[in-house]
Protein backbone atom coordinates (compact mmCIF):
# COMPACT_ATOMS: atom_id res chain seq x y z
CA UNK A 1 0.00 0.00 0.00
CA UNK A 2 2.87 1.99 0.47
CA UNK A 3 3.65 2.91 -2.97
CA UNK A 4 0.09 3.97 -4.04
CA UNK A 5 -0.03 6.98 -5.24
CA UNK A 6 -2.30 8.60 -2.32
CA UNK A 7 0.35 7.47 0.21
CA UNK A 8 3.79 7.29 -1.30
CA UNK A 9 3.97 11.53 -2.00
CA UNK A 10 3.14 11.98 1.51
CA UNK A 11 5.96 10.09 3.41
CA UNK A 12 8.66 10.55 0.60
CA UNK A 13 10.42 13.19 1.60
CA UNK A 14 13.86 14.35 2.20
CA UNK A 15 15.17 13.57 5.25
CA UNK A 16 17.69 16.50 5.68
CA UNK A 17 14.63 19.49 3.74
CA UNK A 18 11.26 17.71 4.38
CA UNK A 19 11.37 18.71 0.62
CA UNK A 20 9.16 15.88 -1.46
CA UNK A 21 11.25 13.62 -3.48
CA UNK A 22 10.85 13.99 -7.17
CA UNK A 23 7.86 12.30 -9.14
CA UNK A 24 10.90 10.40 -11.31
CA UNK A 25 12.63 9.22 -8.32
CA UNK A 26 9.41 7.63 -6.71
CA UNK A 27 8.94 6.35 -10.19
CA UNK A 28 12.53 4.84 -10.65
CA UNK A 29 11.54 3.13 -6.80
CA UNK A 30 8.22 1.81 -7.92
CA UNK A 31 10.13 -0.03 -10.85
CA UNK A 32 12.61 -1.38 -8.56
CA UNK A 33 10.58 -3.08 -6.46
CA UNK A 34 8.45 -4.06 -9.28
CA UNK A 35 11.82 -5.63 -10.97
CA UNK A 36 13.02 -6.66 -7.66
CA UNK A 37 9.49 -8.36 -7.44
CA UNK A 38 9.96 -10.06 -10.14
CA UNK A 39 12.95 -11.72 -9.96
CA UNK A 40 11.90 -12.58 -6.39
CA UNK A 41 9.00 -14.88 -7.96
CA UNK A 42 11.07 -16.00 -10.84
CA UNK A 43 13.56 -17.82 -7.97
CA UNK A 44 10.41 -19.16 -5.91
CA UNK A 45 9.21 -20.76 -9.26
CA UNK A 46 12.69 -22.27 -9.21
CA UNK A 47 12.87 -23.39 -6.48
CA UNK A 48 9.54 -25.14 -6.00
CA UNK A 49 10.15 -26.74 -9.46
CA UNK A 50 13.54 -27.66 -7.69
CA UNK A 51 11.70 -29.21 -4.81
CA UNK A 52 8.74 -31.19 -6.70
CA UNK A 53 11.22 -32.61 -8.86
CA UNK A 54 13.39 -33.93 -5.99
CA UNK A 55 10.27 -35.14 -4.42
CA UNK A 56 8.40 -36.83 -6.90
CA UNK A 57 10.32 -37.89 -10.23
CA UNK A 58 13.93 -37.17 -9.47
CA UNK A 59 16.32 -40.98 -10.13
CA UNK A 60 19.62 -40.17 -8.40
CA UNK A 61 20.96 -43.09 -10.24
CA UNK A 62 19.84 -41.21 -13.62
CA UNK A 63 21.49 -39.70 -16.09
CA UNK A 64 21.30 -36.35 -14.32
CA UNK A 65 23.27 -35.60 -10.90
CA UNK A 66 21.16 -33.37 -8.49
CA UNK A 67 23.43 -30.61 -9.04
CA UNK A 68 22.82 -30.96 -12.64
CA UNK A 69 19.49 -30.83 -11.86
CA UNK A 70 19.67 -27.42 -9.81
CA UNK A 71 21.22 -26.25 -12.57
CA UNK A 72 19.34 -26.75 -15.68
CA UNK A 73 16.05 -25.28 -13.60
CA UNK A 74 17.88 -22.49 -12.27
CA UNK A 75 18.94 -21.72 -16.36
CA UNK A 76 14.78 -22.10 -16.91
CA UNK A 77 14.06 -19.89 -14.55
CA UNK A 78 16.06 -17.13 -13.34
CA UNK A 79 17.30 -14.22 -15.44
CA UNK A 80 21.44 -15.12 -16.49
CA UNK A 81 22.56 -12.80 -13.60
CA UNK A 82 20.57 -14.41 -11.11
CA UNK A 83 21.87 -18.54 -12.33
CA UNK A 84 24.34 -19.73 -9.31
CA UNK A 85 27.75 -20.36 -10.25
CA UNK A 86 28.33 -24.70 -10.47
CA UNK A 87 30.00 -24.08 -6.73
CA UNK A 88 26.73 -22.93 -5.21
CA UNK A 89 24.14 -24.76 -3.66
CA UNK A 90 22.30 -22.63 -1.67
CA UNK A 91 18.86 -23.67 -3.65
CA UNK A 92 19.33 -27.34 -3.06
CA UNK A 93 20.02 -26.38 0.69
CA UNK A 94 17.08 -24.31 0.61
CA UNK A 95 14.80 -26.95 -0.09
CA UNK A 96 16.62 -29.63 2.01
CA UNK A 97 16.25 -26.90 4.99
CA UNK A 98 12.47 -26.15 4.45
CA UNK A 99 11.83 -29.76 4.31
CA UNK A 100 13.86 -30.76 7.10
CA UNK A 101 11.66 -28.59 9.03
CA UNK A 102 8.50 -30.14 8.00
CA UNK A 103 7.54 -27.45 5.49
CA UNK A 104 6.73 -29.49 1.93
CA UNK A 105 6.13 -27.96 -0.94
CA UNK A 106 6.81 -24.48 0.79
CA UNK A 107 7.81 -22.22 -2.16
CA UNK A 108 4.67 -23.00 -3.99
CA UNK A 109 2.95 -22.44 -0.56
CA UNK A 110 4.65 -18.82 -0.66
CA UNK A 111 3.69 -17.70 -3.98
CA UNK A 112 -0.07 -19.04 -3.57
CA UNK A 113 0.00 -16.54 -0.14
CA UNK A 114 1.37 -13.95 -2.41
CA UNK A 115 -1.41 -14.06 -4.80
CA UNK A 116 -3.99 -14.00 -2.09
CA UNK A 117 -2.47 -11.52 -0.54
CA UNK A 118 -2.20 -9.38 -3.83
CA UNK A 119 -5.92 -10.05 -4.63
CA UNK A 120 -7.22 -9.56 -1.05
CA UNK A 121 -5.09 -6.09 -1.56
CA UNK A 122 -7.24 -5.11 -4.86
CA UNK A 123 -10.38 -5.69 -3.22
CA UNK A 124 -9.35 -3.01 -0.67
CA UNK A 125 -7.96 -0.91 -3.66
CA UNK A 126 -11.26 -1.10 -5.97
CA UNK A 127 -13.32 0.05 -2.65
CA UNK A 128 -11.15 2.94 -2.43
CA UNK A 129 -8.89 3.89 0.20
CA UNK A 130 -10.94 7.02 1.05
CA UNK A 131 -14.10 5.16 1.22
CA UNK A 132 -14.65 4.59 4.86
CA UNK A 133 -17.96 2.56 4.86
CA UNK A 134 -16.45 0.95 2.29
CA UNK A 135 -13.26 -0.05 3.77
CA UNK A 136 -15.16 -1.11 6.90
CA UNK A 137 -17.13 -3.42 5.02
CA UNK A 138 -14.12 -4.69 2.98
CA UNK A 139 -12.40 -5.59 6.32
CA UNK A 140 -14.98 -7.05 7.75
CA UNK A 141 -15.31 -9.71 4.56
CA UNK A 142 -11.47 -10.22 4.74
CA UNK A 143 -11.90 -11.56 8.17
CA UNK A 144 -14.57 -13.60 7.90
CA UNK A 145 -13.68 -15.33 4.55
CA UNK A 146 -10.03 -15.84 5.07
CA UNK A 147 -8.75 -15.16 9.00
CA UNK A 148 -11.24 -16.63 10.88
CA UNK A 149 -10.60 -19.77 11.97
CA UNK A 150 -11.44 -22.92 9.17
CA UNK A 151 -12.42 -19.74 6.27
CA UNK A 152 -9.73 -20.21 4.08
Amino acid sequence: WIFEEQFLPVIAKNSSTGEPIPPEDIAKAKDERILRKGREVLHRLALGQLELELLSGFDPKGDESIIGLQRRLAHEYLPPVDVPPKSDISMLQQIFDSNASGHHASQYRYLYSEVMSFDAFEAFRDVGFQNEQGMKDIGKKFREDILNVGSS
